[in-house]
């Protein structure tokens, strides 16, 4: 393939991860699963529509800020949507980092179900946050077993005794098949979709790619990527680390969030000072197709490097 051709190449389908055959991974793995009884649909909203199409947001019912479990600063930011009565659903959003987003309970009939959202560690209205200047806060104490005990916490909180439904999407897969496969007893379903299962492989294929090439020959097709179908986005990504830790991104990543900036003029990877503090990762987006348009940030994940890095 020409470098014109990799340049101009574009993705027509819409991913929500880097696994191939997610279908084929989730399969394999419900095998394992006993807790993973039934297939099921999600009854769909009956609320009229908004007047943009799109299907307005079930009954708000009430929102929080929960302390994190443990000797943690962390302070846990959380929404209640449907009717208090009904079946919980607790959700589990992407990113790591994106933060939750009320349009999730959509999916959820709100006279049935009760659905609950909360922002992870590091993330959306969580404090501290990992967008600050100084991360290294939001970054402590920020690993999957500590998100999987906020849940645990979370259900404690909100007085929820028994079984739940457990729905996420790409990196909130993850974290929902983490957390059932460490507490099965509180899971009635998983609702999994985009599904990412975070092994090694997946994580190369998302955030290494040709970066310890890139300087030398941006071209080069050294490894399975994203890169090889965002061209630009990429660029954009591997422009603002340092070329010393491209050779492993997500450390690289890790060690850029966990101190604060220095000068104006360090590294722009976390905020643009001449915009204000809004990091870099809102503005820096790869296109994600098939949703009218719609852009997700590939460095969006900050929490996510000093997850990986610190697993």
């Amino acid at each position: 393939m020409s470098g014109a051709s990799l340049v101009e190449r574009q993705n027509d389908s819409a991913r929500d991860s880097c696994v191939s055959s997610p279908s084929q991974h989730l399969l394999a793995f419900a095998t394992y699963l006993p807790f993973v009884a039934e297939i099921i649909s999600v009854d769909a909203s009956t609320q009229t529509a908004a007047p943009n199409n799109q299907p307005s947001n079930p009954p708000f019912i009430r929102s929080g800020h929960m302390a994190a479990p443990g000797f943690s600063e962390h302070r846990i930011y959380w929404e209640e949507y449907g009717s208090l009565t009904g079946e919980p659903v607790i959700v589990m959003h992407s990113g790591p980092g994106a933060g939750s987003h009320s349009s999730s309970a959509r999916f959820f009939n709100p006279q049935r179900y009760r659905v609950v959202l909360f922002d992870q560690r590091g993330c959306g209205k969580s404090a501290p946050s990992a967008s600050d200047d100084d991360a290294t806060p939001a970054l402590t104490d920020n690993t999957t077993q500590h998100l999987i005990d906020d849940v645990s916490a979370l259900r404690h909180e909100l007085n929820i005794n028994g079984k739940m439904h457990v729905f996420g999407g790409s990196w909130g897969s993850t974290l929902a098949l983490a957390y059932a496969i460490a507490h099965p007893a509180t899971v009635q379903t998983l609702i999994l979709r985009g599904v990412f299962l975070c092994r090694k492989a997946d994580v190369d294929y998302f955030f290494q790619g040709n970066a310890a090439e890139f300087g030398a020959d941006p071209l080069a097709m050294s490894a399975p990527g994203a890169y090889l179908d965002f061209p630009t986005g990429w660029r954009h990504f591997v422009d603002v680390i340092p070329p010393e830790d491209r050779g492993d991104v997500v450390k690289g990543l890790a060690k850029a969030f966990s101190s604060p900036p220095r000068t104006d003029a360090e590294p722009e990877i976390r905020s643009n000072r001449r915009q204000g503090p809004r990091p870099l990762h809102d503005q820096w987006r790869i296109p994600r197709r098939g949703r009218r348009g719609e852009s997700r940030s590939l460095v969006q994940r900050s929490s996510a490097a000093a997850r990986f890095a610190g697993r």
